[in-house]
């Protein structure tokens, strides 16, 4: 039975426990969102990232005369933020599997980053892995995850 649930794109991880009823209850199957796993990478816009004076460079005019400033170029910066968030939510996914004993996972992430990341994790968490869905549902309301992954 799988029974962890590792939803994930480049800001945000959510980790989701089958849990069961008590027989009393009919020992029913059912998602409940694990809070202390979870992580939120609030990542600033990418013109925020690069604002200083330093990385731009004079626009026309004569030398010492104050005039326009033209932008820097980012040299693949966007590429470096995607590649650092991945290293980073692969660290934490490899921390959530390894705080539990032997889960079965399903990752669950974009279609553009999943490749990526399956990569990146280290080898007891691709292990675990028992399927890998490319679509992004860590905002998706749990009864809808319920009825894709329990019904």
């Amino acid at each position: 039975m799988k029974n962890l649930y590792l939803l994930t794109d480049l800001g945000r991880v959510r980790v989701l426990e089958t849990r069961v009823d008590s027989a009393l209850a009919g020992g029913r199957r059912h998602l409940a969102d694990c809070p202390d796993d979870a992580l939120d990478r609030s990542t600033p816009p990418l013109g925020e990232v690069v604002t200083d004076q330093a990385g731009r460079f004079a626009q026309g005019g004569m030398a010492g005369q104050a005039g326009g400033m033209s932008y820097g170029e980012e040299h693949e910066l966007e590429r470096e933020l995607s590649r650092q968030a991945i290293a980073a939510i692969a660290g934490h996914l490899d921390a959530v599997v390894a705080r539990r004993e032997r889960p079965r996972c399903v990752l669950a992430a974009p279609k553009s980053i999943l490749k990526t990341l399956e990569a990146a994790l280290s080898g007891p968490t691709r292990e675990a892995i028992v399927e890998s869905i490319p679509a992004d549902l860590t905002k998706t309301p749990l009864p809808e995850l319920e009825e894709r992954f329990l019904a």
